[in-house]
């Protein structure tokens, strides 16, 4: 006699059956061991798990997360070259993007604080600028973010992005006076002398 599947009953307990019905009793570590069950499929749709006792092996990784893992979870770093992040609020949520010394934060209601991280290190330099315009501070300090520059020579100077600076288009610095800029190591400087040859000092910050 052959049996279908509709025929095959699963039973734990006793109760009449059909002549026809082939029983398969479970014991109780039977029905135990069958609580975890490894499922391999492409699409699967897992419903009702329960947080105290379940978890999830996904490609032989288990995972598993109980309530300190769930806390950790609340601050995440991501790393990402394009991220789209939503649902923000703006009470408590912002984005901070740094590149290790300074960090630029975007907040969940539109505002933008720039934090800058402290001074780590510092270069001075002198060099004599003349009446032909020429690069200052050809070997910037490393990670550079801000420079002064005082003249202490007894004619202005001038200042510019290339050799073509002169008395006529680049930034007058007086004799005996100091300027800051917040320029990194990758700004070519140059500068040209109003008369005769000028002391010029400078100190980099990075």
């Amino acid at each position: 006699m052959g049996i279908s599947l509709d025929e095959i009953v699963f039973s734990t307990g006793s109760g009449a059956v059909d002549s026809d019905t082939l029983r398969v009793e479970l014991s109780t570590e039977s029905l135990a061991a069958l609580e975890n069950v490894t499922v391999t499929a492409t699409d699967l749709d897992i419903r009702d798990l329960t947080f105290a006792n379940d978890s999830v092996d996904v490609s032989g990784s288990e995972v598993a997360l109980d309530a300190a893992t769930l806390a950790a979870l609340e601050t995440v770093t991501v790393t990402a070259t394009d991220l789209d992040i939503r649902d923000l609020s703006a009470s408590q949520d912002n984005v901070a993007i740094s590149d290790g010394t300074d960090t630029l934060e975007i907040n969940a209601d539109g505002s933008i604080n720039v934090v800058q991280g402290l001074i780590a290190s510092i270069k001075n330099t002198a060099e004599t600028v003349t009446t032909t315009a020429g690069e200052v501070v050809s070997t910037p300090l490393s990670g550079r973010k801000q420079i002064t520059i005082q003249n202490e020579g007894s004619q202005p100077v001038y200042i510019g992005s290339s050799a073509g600076v002169t008395s006529a288009n680049g930034i007058k610095i007086s004799k005996n006076s100091s300027a800051t800029y917040d320029w990194a190591e990758g700004v070519d400087i140059f500068m040209v002398a109003a008369s005769g040859s000028q002391d010029v000092r400078f100190l980099e910050a990075a």
